[in-house]
């Protein structure tokens, strides 16, 4: 508790709070119950951002109802050219 959420502790991550915690106490699942109550503090979860982007909803397309009904495509470029100066 007093080395993340105390008022001079600064809400600090998992690494930072545990470099700060590790060499004044130890048992043995110190480093699992840092973790733990850092993911459980609500003033945390409440005003941390997000780093990745949530990841996006599925959904059901209609099979095609014959070949060529659906035609997918992946873009990506532009690509390097081959050392014989083709673009790939």
């Amino acid at each position: 508790h007093s080395f993340h959420d105390h008022p001079t502790a600064g809400h600090f991550g998992r690494d930072k709070t545990w470099n700060r915690l590790k060499d004044r106490c130890s048992w043995p699942t110190i480093r699992q119950d840092v973790i733990r109550y850092i993911q459980s503090c609500t003033t945390c979860t409440h005003y941390n951002i997000r780093r990745h982007k949530p990841p996006g909803h599925m959904q059901l397309i209609e099979p095609p109802g014959e070949a060529f009904d659906l035609v997918q495509m992946d873009f990506a470029g532009p690509l390097p050219q081959s050392i014989n100066g083709i673009n790939m």
